[in-house]
């Protein structure tokens, strides 16, 4: 009997997400080494919950659509599954028949399905365990663009385009803009900001994690963009830090997320105050 396949999508949504599990649907039917193909609703929460979703029937036309479709159709979570919620879902995925195991998603997702392959190989299980990419942060090893980046790229850049216009016009009352771009520790969403902007005249001023932040540099760039243009526009990672190496921002109501990573320290606030 042919082992089944089971697929879920983890972390922040990105337009592509569902590009790659239309891929998956599409590359185990063509194999003809598995049986059934699951889908877990609302990533590892559809496990541990035996909410699954069979895939494999869906049609030709149905999988061209969704390639082309924004969001998560399963369903997504931020959950990192504790050892005693490991062993659940391995005895589920084996009583399921489940041999192939791909979870589509960032570091995180790629963290929980690490823990679980080696889980499942401490206890014999046959189980493979494949993390599908996924991070608008480019920051997964051995990668160039990770899928997720090129997206969220453009639309920062978009972004970015459209305020510094939006600041030139309005420069008399609101000369200096500052937007916050998410990226964890990493600045290839930040860097991207500039990516639509051509003019060297353009007073835009890009604040990467990888380099400190220094209050003086800050304050002479806008003193710099103002005396040349009359406006002057900040992007900054969410977590810059300064040159002790100390996130930078107001510091107020941090929280951290299912996986203990802080929420941004708030450097956008801290530079426009």
């Amino acid at each position: 009997m042919a082992g089944n396949l089971v697929i879920g999508q983890s972390g922040g949504i990105t337009p592509v997400l569902n590009s790659s599990l239309a891929g998956v649907i599409d590359a185990a039917r063509a194999s003809g080494q598995i049986g059934r193909v699951f889908g877990m609703r609302h990533g590892v929460r559809g496990l541990l919950d035996h909410d699954l979703l069979r895939l494999d029937g869906l049609g030709e036309d149905f999988l061209a659509r969704l390639a082309g479709t924004p969001g998560a159709w399963l369903g997504s979570c931020r959950h990192a599954p504790v050892d005693s919620e490991l062993d659940g879902m391995l005895d589920y995925l084996a009583e399921q028949n489940v041999r192939w195991y791909l979870y589509i998603g960032g570091n995180d997702s790629a963290d929980t399905s690490a823990r679980l392959a080696s889980r499942a190989q401490e206890q014999g299980r046959d189980l493979r365990v494949i993390n599908v990419p996924k991070t608008i942060d480019n920051d997964l090893p051995d990668m160039d663009h990770c899928p997720g980046y090129p997206t969220a790229a453009s639309y920062v850049a978009l972004c970015t385009r459209l305020l510094l216009l939006d600041t030139q016009a309005m420069r008399r009352e609101e000369p200096v803009r500052v937007i916050e771009v998410k990226g964890r520790h990493s600045g290839w969403l930040a860097a991207a900001a500039a990516a639509f902007v051509d003019d060297g005249d353009r007073p835009l001023f890009v604040y990467v994690p990888e380099h400190a932040l220094q209050d003086g540099d800050v304050l002479a760039d806008v003193e710099q963009g103002i005396a040349r243009t009359g406006y002057a526009v900040l992007v900054v990672s969410e977590h810059a830090v300064d040159s002790a190496g100390r996130q930078v921002g107001e510091n107020e109501k941090v929280q951290q997320d299912a996986f203990g990573h802080d929420d941004s320290h708030g450097p956008g606030a801290y530079m426009q105050s």
